[in-house]
């Protein structure tokens, strides 16, 4: 008959100790680097010439100006299809709003759009304009579309931006350039972030 022995295990006391004291460290860490090198977004900071699509603009010109953010996409499928870049024919025949003369565009104020592709020296050479006004809904404003299409060698760079002024029937100034909107009160609409889209939903405490 076999004896048998029972072995007891070794004391984890140890092995416990340091793993709380290891887990500690890690806590503490963290909160020094949270501290020293994290950063509190606090929002946009606006310049005086800008406004924010987040809580800046009318019921009519958020609906415009989403529409502008979502056809940018469409123009330069349809430019790259094409050839040249679309006029507002064009943008019509491909059913593209706010420029197609549909219920949206009937709903939010008639806009008469115009398009502009500057290539006269010393403008803003290279950007292609689609201006929208003679808007008739409440709290109505004027639209520029500036697409952006700088070539740099067989690669080409994309910067695209939307204005609007208070004037419903504001014409485009006629150089065309930044400066000239800035100081004719034009307004850059700056896009919100992923931030103001989570306090859009669930509120300012987040």
């Amino acid at each position: 008959m076999s004896d048998s022995q029972v072995i007891k295990p070794s004391s984890s006391k140890w092995e416990t100790l340091l793993l709380i004291g290891g887990l500690v460290g890690l806590l503490a860490a963290t909160g020094f680097y949270v501290m020293k090198m994290g950063q509190d977004s606090e929002g946009q900071v606006l310049q005086s010439w800008q406004v924010s699509s987040f809580d800046g603009l009318s019921e009519t010109d958020q609906a415009i100006y989403n529409s502008l953010f979502i056809a940018q996409d469409d123009i330069g499928w349809i430019q790259y299809e094409l050839g040249p870049w679309p006029g507002i024919l064009d943008l019509e025949d491909y059913f593209v709003p706010p420029f197609y003369k549909d219920a949206f565009w009937e709903n939010n104020g008639r806009v008469q759009w115009t398009y502009r592709d500057v290539v006269q020296e010393g403008e803003m050479q290279g950007y292609t304009l689609y201006h929208g006004n003679g808007g008739i809904a409440e709290d109505q404003s004027a639209y520029i579309l500036v697409i952006g299409h700088l070539h740099a060698g067989n690669s080409m760079t994309n910067h695209n931006t939307i204005w609007i002024h208070d004037n419903p029937n504001q014409p485009l100034p006629q150089t065309s350039k930044i400066q000239s909107l800035v100081l004719e009160g034009w307004m850059n609409v700056v896009p919100y972030s992923g931030r103001d889209e989570l306090e859009r939903l669930k509120g300012s405490d987040i």
